[in-house]
C-alpha cells in the first residue's frame, strides 16, 4: 500500500460549504425547525434559556448549530460548487480502492457543552467528510493520556464501504480498539 500525506486546499473553506450543503434550498425558518422539530420554536430564545438551565429539550451544541444555519453561508452558490470541485478531487484521489485516514476529533474528548466555549468548530473533522457523501467508519483506536477515548475515521469513495469496514476490522485485530470505560 502507498501511504501520501494529502493536502486538500479547499477545506479552507470547510464551514462555509458545510453550511451552504446543509442549508441549500431550505428556508431559514424551515431549516431550524426541521432541527428542533417544533413548529414555532425560536433558536435565540431557546439559546438563552438553554444557558439560564432552563432548556431541557435540547442541547447548547444543537441550538448554535441551528442559529448558525440561520446565517447561512454568504456566496452559496460559490461555495456549493467549492464543495463540488473537492469531491471530484476527493474522487480522483481515492479511485476504486483508496482510503483517508483522518482524525476522529483534533484533541481530547470534549466535556458536555465545552465546545460552545472553547474548540467551537473542532466539528468540521466531521463536517468535512459529511458534505463529500462518501462512506466513513469510526474507528476507536483506545485510551489517550488522560483516559480519554481516541480515534480515527476511515474514509473511501462513494458505494465503497466494504473498504473502510474491512480495514477497521484490521485496525481492530491489530491495534487496542475499543476499551470498556470501566
Amino acid at each position: 500500500a502507498e501511504v501520501h500525506k494529502l493536502k486538500l486546499k479547499n477545506l479552507k473553506s470547510c464551514l462555509q460549504m458545510w453550511t451552504s450543503v446543509m442549508s441549500n434550498g431550505v428556508e431559514k425558518n424551515e431549516w431550524y425547525r426541521s432541527f428542533l422539530n417544533e413548529q414555532l420554536s425560536n433558536p435565540c430564545v431557546e439559546f438563552f434559556k438553554s444557558i439560564l438551565g432552563l432548556q431541557n429539550k435540547h442541547t447548547l451544541p444543537l441550538i448554535s448549530l441551528v442559529m448558525t444555519g440561520l446565517l447561512k453561508a454568504s456566496n452559496v452558490e460559490f461555495h456549493l460548487s467549492q464543495a463540488e470541485q473537492l469531491q471530484k478531487e476527493v474522487d480522483t484521489i481515492l479511485g476504486d480502492d483508496g482510503v483517508i485516514i483522518f482524525p476522529s476529533f483534533p484533541d481530547d474528548v470534549p466535556y458536555h457543552n465545552q465546545t460552545l466555549i472553547t474548540n467551537s468548530f473542532d466539528f468540521l473533522y466531521f463536517a468535512a467528510l459529511n458534505i463529500l457523501g462518501c462512506p466513513v467508519t469510526q474507528i476507536p483506536m483506545g485510551l489517550n493520556a488522560s483516559g480519554l477515548p481516541t480515534g480515527v475515521q476511515l474514509m473511501a469513495n462513494r458505494n465503497n464501504d466494504h473498504l473502510t469496514i474491512r480495514l477497521a476490522e484490521h485496525f481492530e485485530s491489530n491495534f487496542v480498539g475499543w476499551i470498556p470505560p470501566f
